[in-house]
């Protein structure tokens, strides 16, 4: 039997980083929540600026 992780946040980081260009996060357009599943209500986007106090929540899950 394959081993199913148990840990939110190792799934959610195994997501991500099938969705980085290389070293590069992925585009907001790459970010699909039926990829991440449940999970989803857990997460969070943020838009970040490059005038940091600009930066903005895009997304708040439910769960947070």
């Amino acid at each position: 039997m394959e081993d199913v992780e148990q840990r939110l946040t190792m799934r959610i980081l195994t997501v991500w980083r099938s969705l980085c260009r290389g070293p590069l996060p992925p585009r907001r357009s790459q970010i699909d929540p039926h990829l991440f599943g449940s999970d989803w209500s857990h997460c969070m986007l943020v838009d970040v600026d490059p005038n940091l106090p600009h930066s903005r929540l895009a997304y708040i899950g439910n769960e947070l």
